[in-house]
């Protein structure tokens, strides 16, 4: 016992496993009322299908005479269920008796159901004939969503009705009488009920969609498509849109109807291996169940549309059955290993994937008709969508939060660097004039013939000392200008290979001979060509000063349809692996340059220049010993953005 418990508390979505099983088990499990005689009384409400039976006219030609003769063992009583026959082209025939009492009065009979095609009401009178009643339009000035009609019987007469019902949509729905104005009550509850939900559902499909726009994020993306698209077949299926376009024929809307029942399969099966991560962990499985998703919702949609929607309907809501059992298993299988996506699924999906599969198998003959299943449905849509809601609005603080700390970051670096770049600017006008000064009484002592050869040697180490600090200001300064967000870049045409000698040629002479050549073909390159050769230096200059005495330097240049590279190989001692990740960070100095000369700012220099480039940079062990650092650029470039 104590296991369990402590099981419940590490992992809770057991609950939600087992209340969405104990709900669809429910749902399975609805037992059958008891038949009574139909007399119609003073009742607000009296459920027919305890008096009804009914017969499917295969042939679609009978008239209420033909269904009114026939014997008593062609019918098939309703036995307390709402009728449910699925897909079918058969006209449906129900018949019942009726016996009102003196305070019956008028009665509305209305069947529950607002897709059936074509619905129509015989009475029989008593010369035996069938009187067919006309259909309820309006009611206190509003039109009527559901089949209605209105009955007057006779009192203390038995009065014998027909209905004939014709429906592309699955025939499924539940009889009763109402007196008007409970009819018009409940309606109106239910009318503004419903108004309610769909409004908000449409707010916050608008809302999805803007957040997804916003992050750019497949899976959001992809849940907005997918309610989006729920929204639609919800929207068809409630009738709502054939009130305001009553012009528009039932073909038209059974059509609609089916495109939208059929688009949520390829769009809920690309949400539901996003959620789950399913893409990442099986791709090839992934992309097949998209694909014949999308095989599927393409039958249906043409299926549809060529007037064949009892035909594929049956194919879709199966294959659709088959879906949602994959997804729960999926996710029962990951959220017991601990996956979290997983575990949200189930808490906001689990509810919804009962009530769909409960639909449809109720439009399958796979389960009994109940408005159980109309309130499952419902809550579960807004379960799931009351959970992603806050998942969204929990991910938008997040990244809200994330970006006004970015913002914060960005501008404290860039505060730090004009602060640093004005204190270089300081330095470098400070120390100028003194450097001039030591650099020009040095080379004015080292002219003088009376020195000895020790105090020339100390004249020399500070001439020596003296340049190195002119350069490294200078060095600092010119970075400074390259990396300043004001400096554009200059793109035109170039040959690689001359940017690439024209960079050797600044190379100290001893340097020189190292260089060997790999490929003598002009390269056409569309870029910055002072920056790009400022990389290519770079990039010598470092192979250089880490290569042994009397080992090359191979460059080697190379272009394809998309891309310009350069190669820079030496035989030095390569990089150590702990410190590959930090090589080109900013003043960054690895163990192998502590006796070099530098500052840690080349290899950064390059891989700056490489990126506002469009470009990349990398570096990579040689066989045999050393590295090779590539340089990649493409070839054709728009001008670029200021670096950030």
């Amino acid at each position: 016992m104590s296991q369990t418990v402590v099981l419940y508390r590490k992992r809770p979505y057991f609950l939600t496993i087992i209340g969405w099983m104990m709900a669809f088990m429910g749902c399975l499990m609805m037992g059958h009322a008891a038949a009574s005689e139909l007399t119609i009384d003073n009742r607000y409400h009296i459920p027919l299908e305890s008096h009804a039976s009914f017969w499917r006219d295969s042939t679609q030609q009978a008239q209420p005479e033909d269904a009114g003769a026939l014997p008593a063992q062609h019918w098939t009583p309703l036995a307390s269920q709402p009728l449910s026959l699925g897909f079918t082209r058969d006209v449906v025939w129900v018949q019942f008796d009726a016996l009102a009492e003196p305070s019956a009065g008028e009665r509305l009979l209305v069947l529950d159901n607002v897709l059936l095609s074509d619905v129509r009401l015989y009475v029989q009178t008593p010369s035996r004939d069938w009187n067919e009643l006309p259909s309820v339009a309006r009611l206190s000035g509003a039109p009527t969503m559901y089949p209605t009609f209105a009955i007057n019987p006779i009192s203390g007469e038995r009065h014998r009705y027909l209905i004939r019902i014709e429906s592309t949509p699955s025939v499924s729905t539940s009889m009763g009488l109402w007196q008007a104005q409970y009819w018009l009550s409940r309606n109106e509850k239910k009318d503004f009920f419903m108004g309610a939900a769909y409004g908000g559902y449409l707010l916050l499909v608008v809302l999805y969609a803007a957040f997804a726009i916003w992050t750019r994020d497949r899976m959001h993306m992809a849940y907005t498509l997918y309610i989006g698209a729920n929204f639609l077949a919800a929207l068809l299926a409630s009738a709502w849109p054939r009130m305001l376009w009553p012009e528009l024929t039932n073909t038209f809307w059974d059509n609609a109807l089916g495109i939208g029942v059929s688009l949520p399969l390829v769009l809920g099966s690309w949400f539901g291996v996003l959620m789950l991560g399913v893409h990442a962990q099986w791709p090839r499985a992934s992309r097949t169940l998209v694909a014949v998703s999308a095989g599927v919702t393409l039958i249906g949609v043409v299926g549809s549309v060529a007037g064949h929607y009892v035909e594929v309907m049956p194919l879709v809501l199966s294959y659709l059955v088959f879906l949602l059992v994959l997804g729960m298993g999926l996710a029962t299988y990951q959220a017991i290993r601990g996956h979290s996506p997983a575990q949200l699924f189930l808490l906001a999906f689990g509810l919804y994937i009962v009530g769909v599969l409960a639909r449809v198998l109720r439009n399958l003959l796979l389960l009994e008709y109940h408005l159980w299943i109309e309130y499952l449905y419902q809550a579960g849509t807004f379960m799931h969508m009351l959970v992603m809601s806050v998942g969204i609005f929990t991910t938008y603080s997040r990244l809200k939060a994330e970006a006004q700390t970015a913002r914060t970051r960005l501008e404290a670096q860039e505060k730090l660097r004009v602060e640093q770049r004005d204190f270089l600017t300081l330095v470098s006008h400070e120390l100028r004039n003194p450097m001039a000064i030591i650099s020009a009484s040095t080379d004015n002592m080292a002219r003088d013939s009376s020195l000895n050869d020790a105090v020339r040697a100390r004249v020399h180490k500070i001439q020596r000392a003296s340049r190195r600090i002119q350069e490294l200001m200078e060095q600092f300064l010119s970075n400074e200008r390259l990396l300043q967000d004001s400096h554009h870049l200059k793109h035109a045409d170039h040959d690689l290979r001359a940017l690439c000698k024209s960079a050797a040629a600044d190379l100290p002479e001893q340097a020189l001979p190292a260089l060997a050549w790999r490929n003598g073909d002009p390269i056409a390159l569309r870029c910055d060509g002072d920056l790009v050769k400022v990389a290519v230096y770079n990039l010598m200059i470092n192979a250089w000063r880490h290569s042994p005495p009397q080992t090359p330097i191979e460059i080697t240049t190379s272009s394809d349809d998309q891309l310009c590279t350069v190669e820079v190989a030496d035989r030095g001692p390569g990089i150590p692996e702990g410190e590959q990740a930090n090589l080109f960070k900013r003043f960054y100095r690895g163990t192998q340059s502590v006796d070099k000369p530098g500052t840690g700012l080349g290899l950064y220099l390059v891989k700056t220049i490489a990126e506002r480039h469009g470009g990349e940079v990398c570096a990579k062990a040689r066989k045999g010993g050393g590295t090779v650092f590539t340089l990649k650029l493409p070839r054709q470039q728009s001008p670029a953005k200021p670096a950030a």
